[in-house]
């Protein structure tokens, strides 16, 4: 018997398509800093074969020093790779809680534990540690709440916050790997293309 099931095969579409905008993203902002480096490496080749001056002056003014400007257009190069893992991970779980209420036909009103046993009771083996992972990873990024860095406090690189309140959000600090276990998460536990869960009219 052939099974087709039309929002489960649209849904694992959509993860193909995230998946395939996250690696053009990582794609362009790695080689960005990669590029910011080799540009270094060029300059500072330059600078000690006495071809360019370490200082740039304009009528005899101190403007900057070589290795001053790169290694601060390195670090800009280098911030944006976290900014696009995180924007992506959150992108990831609406597109998840979206998935779900679709599904439910409810209108946002998902709550994740109820879901996952709804979830478990149509037949799907789901997976809570990375759906929580996820979850936690954007409320992180979103909300600046601190549960995921008191289970996973190696995920960030926390400063020296404030008086008030640590920066959690700016402190996570994921890896295109992680984002990449958090999409399989939600494409193992979601419905696809042979599920064979009635949701009525398709």
């Amino acid at each position: 018997e052939f099974k087709f099931s039309m929002r489960g095969y649209v849904f694992q579409q959509g993860l193909k398509d995230l998946r395939r905008a996250f690696d053009a993203t990582m794609q362009a902002v790695h080689t960005a800093h990669e590029n910011a480096q080799a540009d270094w490496l060029r300059d500072r080749t330059g600078i000690e074969a006495g071809e360019l001056s370490a200082n740039v002056y304009e009528d005899d003014d101190f403007l900057y020093s070589r290795e001053a400007l790169h290694k601060l257009l390195i670090e800009q190069a280098a911030a944006a790779i976290p900014v696009a893992i995180n924007a992506y991970v959150v992108m990831l779980h609406h597109y998840w809680e979206r998935s779900v209420d679709h599904w439910r036909n409810a209108k946002n009103n998902y709550k994740h534990t109820r879901e996952y046993d709804w979830l478990e009771s149509k037949g799907l083996t789901i997976d809570r540690e990375g759906l929580e992972f996820l979850r936690k990873a954007t409320n992180t990024i979103k909300h600046n709440n601190s549960e995921l860095h008191a289970e996973r406090p190696e995920l960030f690189r926390m400063g020296a916050g404030n008086a008030i309140r640590s920066d959690y959000a700016a402190g996570l600090s994921l890896a295109d790997k992680d984002f990449i276990r958090l999409l399989e998460a939600v494409q193992l536990s979601g419905f696809d293309i042979a599920s064979d869960f009635d949701f009525g009219s398709q």
